[in-house]
C-alpha cells in the first residue's frame, strides 16, 4: 500500500491492495519509507507510486513536511542509525552535510551496472543538484529543477509611443534588458503614476525580499552578476567583502527605487502585482512563471515573456549573462537503509526518461535534454513555449549554486541579513557587506575551517 503523510502524521493509506502478480515480484512486500518537501513535485509524486507498488510489489509511504523539518528529521535519525528514511529529497547544500558524516549512500556503482542513463540530464543539473563541488561521486539523482527569469509585459515592451519615448530619453532602443544598465533604465522609465492621482500604480521591477532566503536569493543575483562570489572557489574561505559584492549592493540600492514598497517582506514572487499589471519586469521562478501565463490566474496572462537575467557590463568574470540561484532538489540513497536495492528501483523508475516526462506534463520540469526538448510536454502546456527555451539556457549558462558546505544555511542567512541591513539604510553596502564576511568568518572558524 502506498501512502502519503503530511508533517510527522500518522501514513494515510492509498487503499490500494497488491495484486497476485505484484507480490511474487522479485521486491514483494519491500517497504521503503521516503522523505520528503511538502511541495508539488513530492504531490505529482505520490500519484504515482500505486504504479510503481503495482509493477515492482514495493510498499511505499512518503513523510512530507518544510525543508528545515526535513533536515532536522533526517539529521535526528542519522545519528541515531535508526534507518528510518530509505530515500530523501534533499536540497544541493545538504550533500555535503550528509556525506561528511556517512549518510548518504554513493549511486555510481549502481547507475553504471544497470546503464542508468546520465547523457539526458543537463550537466549543471548533475553537478548541482547531485554532487558536490570537486568530487565526482553521484550522491543524488536530480529531480526537479527551478531557477529565476527575468519577466517582462510584452504590452509594455512593444508599445510603439513607449519605445519612441523611451529611446527619446536614453538614447537607445526599448527591448528587453540585456544588462544592468538597461534594467536599471527600463525600470525607472516604467515606473510612473498612471491615473494622476500622486501615488505611483506602475512599477518598473518587483523582486521578493524577505530576510533571510528571499534576500539572500536577490543578494546573490547582485553580487553574483558583478562577478563577487560568497566563498573562493574550492570553499573554504570567506570571500565576501570585494568590490564587486559592494557594487552589487550599490546597483541593487538604485532598483530599490523603482520597486514596490513592500517587497522586503515579500516571501516568495509576488504573481499578484504582475498578474493583475501592477509592475512592468519581475523575477519568477518556473512554478510561478506558469500561473503567469494561465487565465485562471493572470489578468494579463496574453502579455507576458521571459529572458535571462541581465548582466553587470563590467563583471569581473566574463559572464555573458546574470546569474541566478540554482534551485530543486534530488533524491539520495541513506546509509543506514536495509532496503538500498529496493531504493534505488524506486529510483529507476521514478526518475528515468519516460516518468520525467510524465512529471513536465503534470506540471514539474527535470533537468533533462528529453524533456526540455519534447513535443508532447509543449502539447500538454501549451505555456511552456514561451518558458522552456529561457529555461533551458537558464540552467545551461544562468545558474549558479548557492555555497556546498555544512554550513551554507547559516551563510545564506547572515547575506540575507545584510541586504536588509543595506536596503533598510542601517548600514552603507560598503558597511553591511564588511560585517557579513566577519559574521560568515566567525561562522566557518567555528566550524572548524582553520583560516576562514
Amino acid at each position: 500500500m502506498t501512502g502519503l503523510v503530511l508533517g510527522l502524521a500518522l501514513p494515510v493509506l492509498s487503499g490500494m491492495s497488491l495484486d497476485a502478480s505484484a507480490q511474487e515480484r522479485k521486491y514483494a512486500g519491500t517497504e521503503l519509507h521516503i522523505g520528503s518537501v511538502a511541495n508539488g513535485p513530492t504531490k505529482i509524486m505520490t500519484g504515482f507510486l500505486d504504479e510503481f507498488t503495482a509493477e515492482t510489489g514495493i510498499i511505499v509511504t512518503v513523510e512530507a513536511m518544510g525543508n528545515r523539518d526535513l533536515f532536522k528529521k533526517i539529521t535526528i535519525e542519522s545519528i541515531g542509525k535508526t534507518g528510518y528514511f530509505d530515500l530523501m529529497r534533499i536540497s544541493p547544500n545538504y550533500i555535503p552535510s550528509f556525506v561528511e558524516p556517512g549518510w548518504l549512500v554513493p549511486l555510481d556503482e549502481f547507475v553504471e551496472r544497470d546503464g542508468y542513463d546520465l547523457a539526458d540530464f543537463i550537466p549543471s543539473g548533475l553537478q548541482m543538484l547531485g554532487r558536490r563541488p570537486g568530487d565526482d561521486t553521484l550522491w543524488a539523482i536530480p529531480k526537479n529543477a527551478s531557477s529565476g527569469m527575468l519577466t517582462y509585459r510584452t504590452d509594455l515592451f512593444g508599445d510603439p509611443n513607449e519605445k519612441a519615448a523611451f529611446e527619446q530619453k536614453y538614447g537607445y532602443e526599448l527591448n528587453p534588458p540585456e544588462t544592468f544598465q538597461q534594467w536599471l533604465d527600463t525600470a525607472e522609465f516604467f515606473t510612473r503614476d498612471t491615473d494622476g492621482d500622486g501615488e505611483m500604480d506602475l512599477y518598473g521591477f518587483g523582486s521578493s525580499q524577505q530576510a533571510p532566503n528571499a534576500a539572500a536569493a536577490w543578494a546573490m543575483v547582485l553580487i553574483w552578476s558583478m562577478g563577487g562570489d560568497i566563498l573562493n572557489e574550492d570553499e573554504t574561505k570567506v570571500a565576501l567583502n570585494s568590490p564587486e559584492s559592494v557594487a552589487g549592493f550599490e546597483w541593487g540600492l538604485k532598483m530599490q527605487k523603482f520597486q514596490p514598497k513592500g517587497v522586503l517582506a515579500w516571501a516568495t514572487q509576488d504573481i499578484k502585482n504582475m498578474a493583475d499589471g501592477r509592475m512592468a519586469m519581475s523575477m519568477q521562478l518556473l512554478p510561478h512563471a506558469r500561473k503567469l501565463l494561465k487565465p485562471e490566474t493572470s489578468r494579463f496572462h496574453d502579455r507576458f515573456a521571459f529572458t535571462t537575467v541581465p548582466v553587470a557590463e563590467n563583471n569581473t568574470r566574463g559572464y555573458t549573462t546574470g546569474k541566478y540561484l540554482y534551485g530543486g532538489g534530488g533524491f539520495a540513497m541513506h546509509a543506514h537503509s536495509d532496503n538500498k536495492e529496493g531504493a534505488w528501483e524506486f529510483m529507476k523508475w521514478m526518475f528515468n526518461k519516460k516518468q520525467a516526462m510524465r512529471f513536465a506534463e503534470a506540471g514539474t520540469l527535470f533537468p533533462r535534454y528529453s524533456v526540455l526538448q519534447s513535443e508532447e510536454v509543449l502539447a500538454a502546456f501549451p505555456e511552456y513555449e514561451k518558458i522552456i527555451p529561457v529555461f533551458r539556457k537558464t540552467l545551461e549558462h544562468v545558474v549558479k549554486g548557492r555555497p556546498q558546505i555544512a554550513e551554507s544555511s547559516a551563510l545564506v542567512r547572515v547575506l540575507g541579513q545584510a541586504w536588509h541591513e543595506a536596503a533598510l539604510g542601517q548600514k552603507t553596502p560598503a558597511e553591511a557587506i564588511a560585517a557579513a564576511d566577519q559574521r560568515m568568518k566567525d561562522i566557518l572558524r567555528e566550524a572548524g575551517y582553520p583560516n576562514p
